[in-house]
Parts: C-alpha cells; sequence; structure tokens
C-alpha cells in the first residue's frame, strides 16, 4: 500500500478515486463521535463495499451532505422508490442521527490499529459488538429521554403547586 500524506480538502478527492477503482484506503480518525469503539488518533482502514449490502452494525465510510467523509455507524436501514437510505450515528452517546442515501457510502471500515494492536471490526466479536451497541444505545436514549420528561414534569407540578 503506497502512503500519500494529504491535506483534508485533498483527502475527500483522493479517497473517493482510490476505493473507485476498488482498492483500500487507511487514514487517521479525527473527533470523538465514534468513542468507544473508534477513538481519535486511531488509523482506520476501508475498503469498497457492494451497494444493497449494508447491516445495521456496519461501519460506513460516507460523504455527508456538507461534504465532510465520516466513519459512523449504520442504526436503520430503509429500500424505498428503489433506493437504499441508511440511518447512520456515531456511537458516542451525544452524535447526532444523519440519514444518508446509498450513492453517499464510499466503503467500509474493516480495520482499526491503535497502539500497535490491530482488530477486524467487521467480524467476530467486534461485530457482534457494533450491533449490541446499536440496540442498548436505542434503549439508553429512550431511558434519557423519559427522565428528561419526568425530571419536566415534576418541575412543572412543583412550580404549579408553589403558587
Amino acid at each position: 500500500m503506497n502512503e500519500l500524506l494529504v491535506g483534508h480538502s485533498q483527502f475527500a478527492t483522493i479517497s473517493t478515486e482510490i476505493l473507485a477503482r476498488g482498492e483500500a484506503v487507511k487514514f487517521k480518525a479525527y473527533g470523538s463521535s465514534m468513542r468507544p469503539f473508534i477513538r481519535d488518533g486511531d488509523i482506520l482502514t476501508v475498503r469498497p463495499m457492494e451497494q444493497g449490502h449494508w447491516t445495521v452494525g456496519q461501519i460506513v465510510f460516507y460523504q455527508s451532505k456538507d461534504h465532510k467523509l465520516l466513519a459512523h455507524r449504520i442504526i436503520g436501514k430503509t429500500f424505498t422508490d428503489g433506493i437504499w437510505r441508511l440511518s447512520v450515528r456515531g456511537d458516542a452517546m451525544n452524535a447526532i442521527q444523519e440519514e444518508i442515501s446509498e450513492d453517499q457510502v464510499l466503503g467500509e471500515v474493516f480495520h482499526r490499529q491503535r497502539n500497535g494492536k490491530s482488530v477486524q471490526v467487521d467480524r467476530g466479536w467486534w461485530k457482534i459488538a457494533g450491533v449490541a451497541w446499536v440496540v442498548a444505545t436505542r434503549f439508553l436514549r429512550r431511558g434519557r429521554n423519559l427522565a428528561s420528561r419526568l425530571k419536566n414534569v415534576i418541575r412543572n407540578s412543583y412550580s404549579l403547586g408553589g403558587k
């Protein structure tokens, strides 16, 4: 694999071209939206993938509507009017869910390297952990929303009773 150091603006063009040729791209991840599975500074490897082979829990590399390249986990998918639409979100609890179409996906993250240790994130324990994370965060988010609503009800009833 050839190594090339490029800036953010060039990375989108070059990585899109490399993946379109059927080759893998390796890069350093920045940010915290995929914590705890992917951390700032981890080295990720992305490979091209066939459209329509999406699975919940899979980490896809895609271009967002504002042209940023992101690696986020699929948390849902729908097929309507002949087009796959994917719901993606970072693993961090504060990450925002985004809806993307299949043509925004450039590839899938299949390998992560951290501190000299490598793991295949699309197999075995890591794949199971990714799906489990999607399910667990759904329940945690619902619980947080319920707790927030309950807190507001208590606060409002206390305010009304205090007048």
